[in-house]
């Protein structure tokens, strides 16, 4: 229904991407909450957002962007943290923690981008000072 809505080459709405990851979310919860496993939930709607079109596109991006900031952030605190010979699950822990800092400023460059108020050069240095 609301890729319906998101004809190819117009740009889609932002509120249509945060409904649908608050599906994902919602049925996660749903399926964990009967016992069965939250991945399971969100693999169903994961089944019923279309693959091809400008919404897919729009969806995958905006995911990209949350998996990549979380995955670089926990990261590169973990290698550091194991550099200074911390423990493994402290490393962990301290980059899951890291993680939370700057989830807003990361937020607002992303959108800066997109709507090409923010050059790429100050996007890249802002977001590895993050």
């Amino acid at each position: 229904m609301m890729a319906q809505r998101c004809p190819d080459g117009e740009p889609v709405d932002e509120i249509y991407v945060c409904a649908t990851l608050c599906c994902v979310l919602a049925a996660g919860f749903v399926t964990d909450t009967i016992g069965i496993h939250a991945l399971f939930g969100a693999f169903v709607v994961g089944i019923l957002v279309p693959k091809e079109g400008a919404f897919a596109g729009a969806l995958v991006e905006k995911v990209e962007d949350l998996v990549s900031a979380c995955f670089g952030k926990i990261v590169g605190t973990v290698v550091v943290s194991l550099l200074c010979k911390m423990p493994f699950q402290e490393a962990l822990a301290v980059g899951f923690l890291m993680n939370t800092k700057g989830l807003v400023e990361l937020i607002v460059l992303n959108i800066g981008r997109d709507r090409k108020v923010i050059q790429f050069p100050f996007f890249f240095s802002s977001y590895l000072f993050l």
